[in-house]
């Protein structure tokens, strides 16, 4: 009797340990990343201080580098060499963002794609529809979703329509971001990297408590030798620009 409760005591102990290794990989697999966006007002600056108390999602590690088209994850010195932390908020019909960025060398924004330089880049799936971000429909290419470039220069540069060409650093749309989504945009520079804040209007989406639409963030870095890391929110090495069934998600509330 002992030796057959000893072993239906393992046996226990055994089955719910799988069950709950199975649930967190479950969980970890199923459930993608959340952050909860409160309502509240924000002068577009380049100050923090609009930003206290508002929580901030910290980027700063191994498992968040994308690896591919030249970057591996030996090119990364850590967090002193590129990490950052990034908010979120709403109001009215406008999403707000604060990056702060620590980038041990801000390059010269000379290379000629957006992506190739020190960047910041926000996906967005307005509708929450997952799938692939562009169609092409009659011959004409549709956005399902955006991949937005912005440059932290002086001033700082906007690219938002990827729908016609990839994006040149020669080719802003910085008049479209001001009129067509109403944005707002400023970066400052600090001891240690920059910071970025802007807010835009998301076209055809209205805005308020309860709504959710999918997103990713990225930063890129250029130490001068073009784009050598990029270090992204989920974490998950998938061609993000291209589908966006694993963005995670942006709450109002």
């Amino acid at each position: 009797m002992k030796i057959l409760s000893g072993l239906f005591i393992f046996s226990f102990i055994l089955f719910n340990g799988i069950i709950q290794q199975s649930c967190k990989v479950n969980r970890k697999t199923i459930v993608p990343h959340t952050y909860f966006a409160i309502e509240k007002n924000i002068i577009v600056d380049a100050d923090t201080s609009d930003w206290y108390g508002i929580s901030s999602e910290v980027v700063n590690g191994k498992s968040h580098l994308w690896i591919g088209q030249g970057m591996e994850s030996k090119n990364w010195l850590g967090p002193n060499d590129l990490s950052f932390t990034w908010r979120s908020v709403w109001k009215g019909n406008k999403v707000y963002f604060l990056f702060v960025v620590t980038d041990d060398k801000i390059n010269h924004f000379d290379r000629p794609n957006t992506w190739l330089n020190d960047c910041v880049e926000i996906c967005i799936d307005p509708k929450l529809s997952r799938g692939t971000r562009k169609d092409t429909i009659a011959g004409k290419t549709i956005l399902n979703g955006y991949e937005m470039h912005f440059l932290p220069m002086q001033p700082p540069r906007a690219f938002m329509l990827d729908d016609a060409s990839t994006y040149f650093v020669a080719n802003p749309q910085d008049f479209d971001f001001k009129t067509s989504w109403n944005g707002e945009i400023a970066v400052s520079y600090t001891t240690t990297g920059y910071i970025l804040e802007l807010a835009f209007s998301i076209p055809l989406v209205t805005l308020h408590k309860s709504a959710v639409i999918g997103l990713e963030i990225a930063v890129c870095d250029d130490d001068g030798a073009s784009r050598k890391n990029l270090l992204t929110w989920s974490g998950i090495q998938n061609d993000y620009w291209i589908n966006m069934d694993k963005y995670g998600i942006l709450h109002f509330r």
